[in-house]
């Protein structure tokens, strides 16, 4: 079963749209970018696609991209737990946001 990325996803869906990507001014910046130019030569990812570095304050979808990602973290790594205040307050009717678990024996090859 192939997990497509997200340039994969919108070449399935026919939305082969510019992508733009945030990352956080910080101290792992020079290898965002590094990683980012990698993926601007890949055949595959041929696109228009930009990277912009900003900063919380200046930013504050950052701060909302955090959040989720450290409560989406917390949340997989003990899925059968009772979802902390955090997670619920992101999701308080549990319909916004949908966690796949898949058990560590399916991504072993």
């Amino acid at each position: 079963m192939e997990h497509p990325d997200i340039r994969g996803l919108q070449q399935q869906t026919g939305r082969n749209r510019r992508l733009a990507f945030f990352h956080e001014t910080n101290d792992y910046e020079a290898s965002a970018k590094r990683s980012f130019e990698f993926v601007k030569i890949n055949p595959k990812y041929v696109g228009k696609n930009e990277l912009t570095f900003a900063g919380k304050d200046d930013f504050v979808p950052l701060q909302a991209a955090d959040v989720l990602a450290y409560e989406g973290n917390k949340r997989i790594r003990n899925i059968d737990k009772k979802p902390r205040r955090a997670w619920s307050a992101i999701d308080p009717k549990a319909d916004r946001i949908r966690v796949l678990y898949y058990a560590e024996r399916i991504w072993i090859g």
